[in-house]
């Protein structure tokens, strides 16, 4: 939970945490990839459980933690995610992604009460450009 008065234990970077700008969570991924009869179309459902306290491991250590929980300071809030992502690449230098998905959240913004449900999507594209730098006979 990065609540420690030693610096050499708290995990940043740049004051980012361990691959996130928050700390004080936890998180549970289930997923598959799946490959179809189409060429190129892969499919990845997804289940995802998250709590989330209202710890910051950015906070100073003045007068330290001592009695709080290690994990989950605070309300927590609680979202579970269930989406779709995909890949679509019908030929090797062109393809779609996306990501869709319906979240149920519990005490959203650490408010005790406050239950909301978003529906997310995420989309991209790519595509891979060969400059021969030379021409091979």
């Amino acid at each position: 939970a990065y609540r420690t008065p030693n610096d050499v234990d708290r995990y940043s970077y740049l004051n980012r945490g361990l691959g996130q700008n928050f700390s004080d969570y936890d998180r549970l991924t289930l997923s598959a990839d799946l490959f179809v009869p189409l060429r190129g179309l892969q499919l990845t459902p997804k289940f995802q459980f998250q709590r989330q306290g209202e710890g910051d491991f950015r906070d100073t250590i003045i007068g330290g933690y001592a009695g709080e929980p290690p994990i989950f300071l605070g309300t927590k809030e609680t979202t579970v995610r269930v989406a779709l992502a995909g890949r679509y690449q019908p030929i090797r230098y062109v393809w779609l992604g996306w990501d869709v998905g319906y979240n149920a959240i519990t005490n959203r913004g650490n408010q005790d009460g406050v239950d909301e449900s978003l529906f997310s999507a995420t989309a991209f594209a790519g595509a891979r450009f060969d400059f021969p730098w030379r021409r091979d006979r």
